[in-house]
């Protein structure tokens, strides 16, 4: 074969090889712009009266579905807020459905309760029910961060360390009448981070889905985890280097509760938190000293182990009130 016919055919390979690149390129901006939500992931999850998203972030899971029941357009209840910042202190509480406020109208939770006493300052309330720690982690990375606090409190309570959530088992139900259920095992459970790097390319995602098909594994087994210490200081590790960088102040918020739990595990966050100079504040604790057995369970909701009534709500923006001005002063 001469110089030449050998040069030539490799220029052509070339250029079939540089075609292919812009075909697939093309055909992922297209799909990234026509179909930004597969039709896997466009599943409505409707729990407890509110309505969800099947997130593509496999440490969400699922997000709030913007402008739905009391949701506003950010998925929130409430007002909306602006990202650029005023000239007012922002505190940003995340959290599951207690740090929401569920079962207490949107201006009787303890975060409309603190804006109303301290108005000099902005409280911004992004809790989700159903959340565990990782999934609050993951949404203030995704969510929370751009709207750049001043303070978080990340409210946590006596199972925010378990393996799911009441919104995953609604999904889990869902899946089992899916034809291509067994692709959500796959991409929430990727073996090789390389599979999971493969899956955010919708090209690849779309025939992943179309060549998976139903089996007899659950969806809930795909998402489940729990949270054991490694993981609960991979997490912390990650607030506190968000914090570091952002410059905002960082606390741990236990809430009070009013059911059985594993004392070790709340000691294990506690002790992880100290070891990371990372501000714990005890509320179960206290109320646990500072009120009877009857007048701890007059905080809550008929029936409900965890999720505040307006005496609750009350107390812990109390609490708070005097926790905020510490900060304040020791920040000053």
């Amino acid at each position: 074969m001469s110089t030449t016919t050998r040069a030539t055919r490799l220029k052509r390979l070339g250029l079939s090889l540089l075609s292919l690149i812009l075909c697939l390129g093309l055909t992922e901006w297209v799909m990234a712009r026509w179909l930004p939500a597969p039709a896997f992931l466009r599943l409505d999850i409707s729990s407890y009266g509110a309505e969800y998203l099947l997130s593509p972030n496999r440490d969400l899971i699922y997000t709030p579905k913007p402008n739905s029941g009391d949701y506003n357009a950010q998925g929130h209840r409430g007002a909306t807020f602006n990202i650029a910042r005023n000239e007012k202190p922002r505190l940003l509480f995340i959290g599951d459905s207690v740090v929401e406020g569920f079962g207490e109208s949107e201006q009787g939770r303890f975060t409309s309760l603190l804006a109303q006493s301290l108005p000099d300052q902005e409280m911004i309330n992004f809790g989700v029910r159903g959340y565990n720690l990782r999934q609050t982690v993951a949404y203030f990375k995704t969510f929370g961060r751009q709207f750049a606090p001043d303070h978080v409190y990340l409210g946590i309570t006596y199972n925010d360390l378990m393996l799911h959530s009441g919104e995953i088992y609604n999904i889990d139900q869902m899946m089992q009448s899916n034809a291509r259920s067994s692709f959500y095992k796959r991409y929430y459970n990727a073996k090789t981070k390389f599979d999971h790097t493969l899956l955010k390319s919708n090209i690849y995602r779309h025939l992943a889905y179309s060549f998976a098909s139903t089996d007899d594994e659950s969806f809930d087994k795909a998402v489940a985890y729990l949270i054991d210490d490694a993981g609960a200081s991979t997490l912390l590790n990650e607030l506190k280097a968000m914090a570091t960088e952002d410059q905002f102040g960082l606390t741990f918020l236990f809430l009070p509760f009013n059911t059985n739990y594993k004392a070790e595990d709340v000691a294990m966050l506690k002790q992880l938190c100290e070891d990371k100079t990372i501000h714990f504040l005890d509320l179960n604790a206290e109320a646990n000293e500072q009120l009877t057995g009857i007048e701890k369970r007059d905080l809550f909701l008929p029936k409900d182990p965890c999720h505040f009534n307006r005496s609750g709500h009350l107390r812990i923006a109390s609490r708070l009130k005097e926790d905020i001005a510490t900060v304040s002063a020791t920040q000053n």
